[in-house]
């Protein structure tokens, strides 16, 4: 008997996330995210270049020279400042490089707006902190309480159609269906861990460095 439309739309979600996870398992893909890692991290050290709200390159640095902190809130807050940049900076450069590459589809170009957004920021770090926070136990997390988190009410079917099939092929999100049931799991996915390590945590790091303490 053949399945409903619905039926249909959940197997070949399912299937795609596999393929996936096989894509970005495999060494060679795992060794072109390292490349392109190590261009980003170069990229934004070089701090000359940043991308502006459409997603084009433009002159100019991504982290510019700020006096200091006029007070300790404005001091605390900058740090959070400079991560969000670091997410959206380093990763569409990331992924531009990765595409130009051959190594993700062109047609993603539109959909790297999906990839750093400040939810899809807020996730990644949720996701980053279960997966460094409990090695091994391959913990994760359920579409119902991933829909909560982008505001969808409608039980999780919208986020698993629409973010689904781009956040498991760009490797951000490593996604999982429980058997033939509408349950899935959602883990880090092996481009973001890849990014985190090689990107992101030593340009935050150095970046953080240079920022000017607080005026007494």
């Amino acid at each position: 008997m053949p399945g409903t439309k619905s039926q249909d739309l959940a197997d070949k979600i399912a299937e795609d996330c596999r393929l996936a996870i096989l894509k970005w398992d495999d060494p060679k893909m795992v060794a072109a995210v390292q490349r392109a890692c190590k261009d980003t991290l170069t990229f934004l050290r070089r701090n000359k270049k940043h991308y502006d709200s459409d997603g084009a390159e433009q002159n100019g640095p991504w982290f510019p020279d700020m006096p200091p902190a006029t007070t300790k809130r404005l001091e605390h807050a900058r740090p959070d400042a400079i991560h969000l940049v670091i997410f959206e900076n380093g990763l569409r450069h990331m992924f531009s490089e990765l595409i130009l590459a051959s190594k993700i589809d062109a047609k993603h170009w539109p959909n790297l707006e999906h990839a750093i957004t400040y939810k899809t920021a807020a996730f990644h770090n949720e996701l980053l902190r279960i997966h460094d926070a409990f090695p091994g136990e391959n913990i994760a997390v359920s579409l119902a309480s991933l829909a909560k988190r982008f505001n969808y009410k409608s039980g999780g079917w919208r986020v698993r159609n629409k973010l689904f099939p781009v956040m498991a092929d760009l490797g951000l999100w490593k996604i999982t269906r429980k058997d033939n049931t509408n349950e899935w799991e959602i883990r880090l996915g092996k481009v973001a861990d890849i990014f985190h390590d090689m990107v992101f945590y030593p340009a935050s790091t150095e970046f953080e460095a240079k920022l000017k303490g607080c005026v007494k």
